[in-house]
């Protein structure tokens, strides 16, 4: 029997790349998986068929839809925050709500989840961020806080003593898996 078998387990942001295979491997392992997602509905139905996983649309940007999700599962073994948000171009021209809007997925949202998490956590439990590769080339100073999910964790590693926070950034591979340019 897998050490994950009957565990609740919430991947935000699991309906497609990294958040799907994650889904994927915790529902093989017999985990009570559930996942969110917000732009790929049909992404979502096919992953919740073929695993048998709970898909909940849910906007990551959304504190208050965020937390609810959250709290709605209950008290949770495992927690993966792996929804992200991208906006690329130059700084001075980027549309200022889209800009916000990375901001509310990238950084609060995983501030947001994993309190609420470990308010109600299992003995445990554990608390895993997914990053991105792109935090630690950021070009501006003022997106510093999103460089590193490492960094992050560490300070709430203090805060929540019965539960262990990890960080992890994937290497350079786009969100399908394929190899990107450097």
């Amino acid at each position: 029997m897998s050490e994950f078998a009957g565990k609740n387990v919430l991947v935000l942001g699991g309906s497609r790349g990294i958040g799907a295979a994650i889904v994927r491997r915790f529902a093989s392992e017999g985990a009570k998986t559930a996942f969110t997602y917000l732009g790929s509905a049909k992404a979502a139905e096919a992953l919740a068929a073929k695993t048998g996983a709970e898909a909940i649309p849910a906007d990551s940007a959304d504190r208050a839809t965020l937390v609810k999700t959250v709290a709605d599962r209950g008290a949770l073994d495992v927690i993966v925050i792996s929804a992200g948000a991208l906006v690329m171009g130059d700084p001075l021209t980027l549309d200022a709500d889209a800009v916000d809007g990375l901001i509310d997925v990238n950084v609060r949202a995983p501030y947001h989840a994993a309190v609420e998490a470990a308010r109600r956590m299992n003995p445990g439990g554990r608390i895993i961020v997914i990053g991105s590769t792109n935090g630690d080339r950021i070009p501006f100073a003022a997106a510093a806080p999103m460089r590193s999910p490492n960094r992050r964790c560490r300070a709430w590693c203090a805060a929540w003593r019965a539960t262990s926070v990890h960080g992890a950034s994937p290497s350079m591979r786009s969100s399908q898996g394929r190899p990107t340019a450097t």
